[in-house]
């Protein structure tokens, strides 16, 4: 089943847990890094994760945006390169 990246900050993941709960009531399959198994190398399975989605849910917030670094400024920036992969298609 195809799936839907949510990408944030551990910040908020109370917020996100409510917004991934209320998109698989209405039949929205997601991702996010609590989906990385045991073993599974974190980095390039969240790579595989986007690169596999069919669409990304970026959630900005005040701690997102205040922090200096953060993975999910990777997380967006693999999004940004496949999407601009497509285009190119």
């Amino acid at each position: 089943m195809a799936h839907t990246f949510v990408s944030y900050v551990r910040e908020n993941a109370d917020q996100v847990d409510r917004l991934v709960l209320d998109l698989y009531r209405r039949g929205v399959d997601t991702w996010t890094d609590r989906d990385i198994r045991p073993g599974q190398r974190w980095k390039p399975t969240i790579r595989q994760a986007i690169r596999d989605g069919v669409s990304f849910i970026a959630c900005f917030s005040p701690e997102a945006l205040t922090r200096n670094r953060s993975y999910m400024h990777e997380e967006i920036t693999v999004a940004i390169e496949k999407s601009a992969g497509n285009a190119n298609r």
